[in-house]
């Protein structure tokens, strides 16, 4: 699959299958798979009703950070790395209900406009139906020192966050 939409992310092609069955008002996918390029993989099992409760979807997946590449690049910024994802939708599809961790290993953020290189970003997070809780996050300034970060992020309309950061000899 490869479509303007796609294409401007850099996944294109995406590759996309799935198994499953229909009855009684719902879809159980017995497996789904998408890969794309830069590494883009995701896999999903579960039900889908067509109406009401029941809905319960397991999703894992590595997405690269390059993604991200396309809202940093102004600057000359680029994000090097994968991000892991283990989650879950379940409730209602005109309710669902977000669960679950997105982890970060060894990841580098370049950012020549700021002068700015952090290497070895390690973090984990868990998501939940309002908010992402950053259980920590580490990452080495190139220039000597350390950063980290943790806290919460509001998934409302007013993005209601507390977020922690902290300086450690940096230079």
């Amino acid at each position: 699959l490869g479509a303007a939409a796609i294409n401007e992310f850099g996944i294109a092609p995406l590759s996309i299958s799935a198994q499953g069955s229909f009855a009684d008002n719902r879809v159980t996918l017995s497996s789904a798979r998408a890969t794309g390029s830069q590494g883009l993989s995701a896999t999903a099992q579960g039900v889908i009703p067509l109406a009401g409760g029941g809905l319960d979807i397991a999703i894992n997946g590595s997405i690269p950070l390059s993604l991200a590449n396309r809202f940093v690049a102004d600057s000359g910024a680029q994000v090097i790395g994968t991000a892991n994802l283990d989650a879950r939708v379940a409730g209602r599809v005109d309710d669902p209900r977000f669960s679950g961790s997105v982890s970060i290993a060894g990841a580098e953020y370049i950012d020549p406009a700021l002068a700015l290189r952090l290497q070895n970003i390690n973090a984990s997070a868990s998501l939940s139906a309002d908010r992402v809780t950053i259980n920590s996050a580490t990452a080495q300034l190139a220039t000597g020192g350390s950063v980290s970060a943790s806290g919460t992020i509001g998934l409302d309309a007013n993005l209601t966050s507390n977020v922690q950061i902290a300086l450690d000899n940096a230079r």
